[in-house]
């Protein structure tokens, strides 16, 4: 049995002025992200927007379902200039992968992707261990 599974997403990413990081700022839907603090203005109210016309929060956890490009506002309640900072979420619909594998002797399989949509690529045998495929590794 061949199973495939695809990365989610890239690493971790900062705001434009440093005041935060998410987890994820690129990756498939739906795309969960974790806002971490770094602004070192301690205990004072800070309010998220996870996208254009959204309703404030002051969670740190949110999923995005709908592909598309977002941008996250955090807004301080201290007195700073500027009291905002951003960072865009790139939010990808779900492609699978395109891929052809042809079954060799001795339990071998050789695996060709052909495909742009995903920088990494996770290939799991039933009963062995994952072997990941980096982009631009031999296949």
């Amino acid at each position: 049995m061949l199973v495939f599974f695809t990365l989610q997403a890239l690493g971790q990413a900062t705001s434009q002025e440093g005041r935060y990081s998410v987890d994820f700022n690129r990756g498939c839907a739906p795309l969960t992200i974790n806002v971490t603090e770094h602004d070192g203005f301690g205990d004072i109210a800070r309010q998220y927007y996870y996208f254009e016309g959204a309703n404030p929060t002051n969670l740190k956890t949110h999923t995005y379902h709908s592909a598309g490009i977002y941008t996250l506002v955090q807004l301080v309640g201290v007195n700073v200039d500027p009291k905002t900072d951003t960072l865009i979420i790139e939010v990808l619909e779900p492609l699978a992968p395109n891929f052809d594998y042809i079954k060799c002797d001795n339990r071998q399989v050789q695996v060709t992707i052909d495909d742009q949509n995903y920088p990494d690529y996770e290939v799991t045998f039933a009963g062995s261990s994952a072997v990941m495929l980096k982009d631009q590794e031999p296949t």
